[in-house]
């Protein structure tokens, strides 16, 4: 729902993508475009996404994925909160799955993406901290992009690196709260190699913007910790720490050893494991699924799966830096739709109602 006359719609292929390319031309229509990004090195999503900025108009630039099945309101909430009093240089819309039933790894994929849009997100945002943008339905305005120098084409997660390059420029990044829709990826090797990208990307973005880190500030540094330092840790920490656990029990069990770890270590670990399950649980009342309880007390072993990807991704980081690891989708046994999601509220948080008629044609180009 938004002014067609501003819509510049660009369907980006790879020229050496043959079979999408021509079903894309095939069923192409106004204002849809197709876009052919040459074939060169390195063949990533912001490499790509530079080559369509190259012919896009629009005063707000909005990235999404090609199986998304965003909420037709969200445009014009994102318009509506990049033209607010705030400032805002980006917004991101949360993300959500459609297929949330399909096996105990997408169970597991929603109650993440429930705590982070819904619960860690709005907080970092209520704290004036910047986060890191998702890959899609982030809405950017050209200005703030042009000024950021675009997306970095070698950075795997140009997202989360944006969001820094930003906040080192002093702008700001919101949320709003009309959904998009995603398949969770539901077979372990396809996530595998997803969780490559996303750590390896998380290592190359720590690696740029810890160079001089408080050079924009205490809370920017701030931010990177909680957010990408906090997240590559748990990533390589967990697993090592569940063996010592586990071994010390033993240790402890059998009277091979006496000493004890003082209180505060075991604190440390109810609280963190206690943290992370009460915001997914949050965060999966305000996605209103009250069908996930059970699937809160699998959330440890879940994290557990995080670390061999992430040993993975830091070799990689070595060898192949730049290679982007594609997501296989079209795997999904359920069905959704993005409108009829009940989270899907009226307003972006701390910006005007979205509004229907005669207004719609004041709304900036998109």
């Amino acid at each position: 729902d938004y002014p067609q006359h501003k819509l510049e719609i660009f369907m980006i292929c790879e020229a050496d993508d043959l079979a999408t390319t021509r079903e894309v031309q095939r069923y192409l229509r106004p204002p849809f475009k197709c876009i052919i990004v040459p074939t060169s090195l390195p063949a990533t999503k912001p490499k790509a996404l530079n080559v369509a900025m190259q012919q896009a108009k629009g005063e707000i630039i909005t990235i999404y994925d090609a199986e998304d099945r965003p909420h037709p309101d969200q445009l014009k909430q994102a318009a509506r909160a990049l033209m607010g009093p705030k400032n805002l240089s980006a917004v991101q819309a949360p993300l959500s799955y459609f297929n949330p039933h399909q096996n105990w790894l997408t169970r597991q994929f929603t109650l993440e993406y429930d705590s982070l849009f819904q619960v860690w997100n709005p907080l970092l945002v209520w704290l004036g901290l910047p986060f890191p943008l998702g890959g899609t339905s982030n809405h950017i305005k050209r200005a703030a992009l042009d000024a950021a120098g675009l997306w970095d084409p070698h950075n795997v997660t140009e997202d989360a690196d944006l969001s820094f390059r930003l906040s080192a420029l002093g702008l700001k990044i919101g949320i709003i709260d009309l959904p998009t829709e995603e398949e969770a990826l539901s077979d372990y090797p396809n996530w595998k190699r997803q969780r490559m990208r996303w750590q390896k990307g998380f290592i190359q973005s720590w690696a740029v913007h810890m160079r001089r880190p408080l050079r924009y500030g205490l809370r920017r540094a701030l931010a990177l910790r909680v957010t990408l330092g906090m997240t590559l840790l748990a990533g390589f920490l967990h697993v090592p720490t569940v063996i010592f656990m586990t071994a010390l029990l033993i240790f402890k069990t059998g009277g091979l050893i006496t000493a004890a770890l003082p209180p505060l270590f075991y604190a440390t670990i109810v609280m963190g494991y206690s943290a992370a399950i009460l915001s997914a649980a949050i965060g999966m009342m305000k996605s209103y699924r009250k069908n996930l309880w059970l699937s809160l007390l699998a959330m440890p072993l879940y994290w557990l799966f995080m670390f061999w990807p992430s040993v993975l991704a830091a070799l990689e980081y070595i060898y192949s830096p730049y290679y982007w690891h594609k997501s296989v989708h079209g795997r999904n046994t359920q069905r959704g739709s993005a409108s009829k999601a009940p989270n899907a509220q009226s307003r972006a948080r701390n910006t005007p109602p979205v509004t229907r008629g005669s207004d719609a044609d004041n709304l900036g180009p998109k």
